[in-house]
């Protein structure tokens, strides 16, 4: 039997978490696989608790008092994980979509890669025309912390047939799944990372340890990008705004955050100058409405 926790952090978004217990409920499961969701409430007050209680009762269901955000929030479903013996951890987000074979997919190719292996999943957008989100890193450039992608971000792929698996440099927390011994040799997500950041950190310092890194195409999520966070392209900031979150720790642009990842895993000798430029790169593409 292979059980999978499935940890999802929320906060006040009921009915897009419902309609992700939904999916998991109903996956076609080939073989002795066991699913687990374990929902992180950070401090919901939109009646979030009373529906998991009413439609799903099995659900685990952890407390936070709303001050958790992302990372703790998903700490605290892998420290629970960690108790429990599970063989695996998979992280979703609580506005995603998949499909009816998604966890099926992503454990059949996840076994066909070394067995300290990370599989994470492609990503698109939910909203017309279907663009992509995230497909995997190919190359850092650390003097500039640049991320070289498989495929562009905002490309339109409507009429692709996406397929494979690749070897990547980092993973966005929605659909990682994650082999239960690798907390064991590397620890868990950084804190310092309130709440963007500590996904990027955790696949740099698995790579640091020597954990293989991958990207399934054949796994697919789909999410909105109307929902995405602050410092995203696609939050369609003003410029003032897009400013204020180099200084907003619950930001994805929070400078520390950049600095602490550049300092740990960039070039020491240049940190100043490849966070300078990093900080001017998103300026720029802030102008351009392009990702860096």
């Amino acid at each position: 039997m292979t059980n999978i926790a499935i940890i999802i952090p929320t906060h006040n978004r009921c009915e897009d978490l419902r309609n992700v217990l939904d999916q998991i409920y109903n996956q076609r499961i080939v073989g002795d696989i066991k699913l687990y969701p374990i929902v992180i409430v950070d401090g919901s007050s939109d009646g979030t608790k009373e529906m998991i209680n009413n439609f799903y009762p099995h659900v685990v269901q952890i407390f936070g008092d709303g001050s958790w955000w992302y990372t703790k929030s998903i700490n605290e479903g892998i420290r629970y994980s960690l108790k429990n013996n599970f063989d695996f951890i998979l992280t979703m987000n609580d506005d995603c979509l998949i499909d009816e074979n998604y966890v099926s997919t992503i454990l059949s190719d996840q076994r066909t890669l070394p067995s300290n292996s990370i599989l994470g999943s492609i990503s698109f957008s939910i909203e017309q025309p279907t663009r992509v989100i995230f497909s995997g890193v190919k190359q850092i450039i650390w003097w500039r912390y640049k991320n070289v992608h498989y495929l562009k971000e905002g490309t339109n792929v409507s009429n692709q047939k996406l397929q494979g698996i690749y070897k990547t440099f980092e993973l966005p927390g929605r659909g990682i799944l994650i082999p239960i011994h690798v907390f064991d040799k590397i620890g868990i997500f950084n804190e310092k990372f309130v709440q963007y950041g500590s996904d990027t950190e955790f696949i740099y310092r698995s790579l640091e340890y020597n954990v293989n890194v991958f990207i399934s195409w054949n796994a697919k999520i789909y999410t909105y990008l109307s929902k995405t966070g602050k410092g995203s392209i696609y939050a369609k900031e003003s410029l003032i705004t897009f400013l204020k979150n180099y200084f907003d720790k619950y930001s994805r642009n929070y400078i520390p955050n950049i600095a602490r990842i550049i300092w740990n895993y960039g070039y020491k000798l240049i940190f100043p100058v490849t966070l300078i430029v990093k900080i001017l790169g998103q300026l720029k593409n802030h102008f351009r409405n392009e990702e860096i």
